[in-house]
């Protein structure tokens, strides 16, 4: 005998031919769009930089594995990426980050900027350098340098905007999570403290300090306006006046403009009179006198 024809069986079948097809082209869209093409650090240089005089690493498009100096470069990103250095768990300041016996240290921190979501390429280009330069007197600088190296700015409020566009939280510790701070969550840390852990890594914290800003901002621009609108009166007063002065200005300008027109009249007559006398003396009659111009 023949086999039998099972209408659940061809219904499976076909159930797992959608299903292959649908994995084959979510596989597709995913091989179409590849690695991330901005905000993705393709390598990092530093100079005197903790226990390094150089190291250069440069990295892949996604995953990269590190072994030997994953500290020093972790803390770098962190740093060059404008991050507190007390976050770093390798010191307490920038300048403890300094190498002992050298001046300065320097970071550099190469971005890619490729693609829709791109910071400012028209500024920048394809890559974006960061550049933080910190010095044994205690001063530190940014720069933000474009693909032609060209300096872009040199405020760190670039560098936050640049952040912000990415995404990049580089003071969170689900971003960022040191050596340090996954010991001390997973051995001795107290409930507050795992819950200032929650708030750090869900950015509460920062949203709190930033709704606490506004109000401090608010409260500034409120007694801003209100010494203006007590300033309004004795303001609106002095502008009274000084229309008053500008009328009487304009008005001593005509007068002034009358007097010079007045002067040349005066002169001209005296030059009529005197022609008068002249002719008449000469031919015993009187001429027309020259007329003023």
């Amino acid at each position: 005998m023949g086999e039998e024809f099972d209408p659940d069986n061809d219904d499976e079948e076909e159930e797992r031919s959608r299903a292959r097809l649908e994995k084959d082209r979510a596989k597709a869209r995913f091989n179409r769009r590849g690695a991330a093409e901005a905000g993705v650090i393709s390598s990092v240089e530093c100079e005197h930089f903790m226990c390094h005089t150089h190291f250069h690493l440069d990295f892949s498009q996604q995953i990269n594995f590190i072994t030997g100096g994953k500290s020093a470069a972790l803390a770098a990103i962190q740093v060059g990426l404008g991050a507190r250095p007390s976050l770093t768990g390798r010191g307490s300041s920038l300048q403890s980050l300094i190498q002992d016996n050298a001046d300065y240290a320097e970071i550099v921190i190469r971005m890619r900027n490729r693609g829709p979501e791109a910071f400012k390429h028209d500024l920048y280009g394809d890559t974006i350098k960061i550049i933080r330069r910190i010095r044994k007197g205690g001063t530190a600088s940014i720069q933000m340098r474009g693909t032609d190296n060209k300096l872009v700015s040199e405020v760190k409020s670039e560098l936050q905007e640049m952040c912000d566009h990415f995404n990049i939280q580089i003071e969170s510790p689900l971003s960022v999570l040191t050596q340090d701070a996954a010991k001390k969550f997973l051995s001795d840390s107290t409930p507050a403290e795992k819950y200032n852990f929650f708030l750090q890594g869900t950015q509460l914290t920062q949203l709190a300090e930033e709704y606490e800003l506004i109000r401090s901002n608010v409260r500034k621009i409120q007694s801003a306006v209100s010494q203006q609108k007590e300033a309004l009166p004795q303001m609106e007063e002095a502008a009274r006046e000084a229309e008053t002065k500008l009328s009487e200005a304009q008005k001593a300008r005509g007068q002034k403009t009358r007097l010079q027109a007045f002067k040349n009249e005066l002169a001209w007559a005296h030059v009529a009179g005197k022609y008068e006398v002249s002719t008449f003396g000469r031919e015993g009659r009187a001429a027309p006198a020259p007329k003023a111009p």
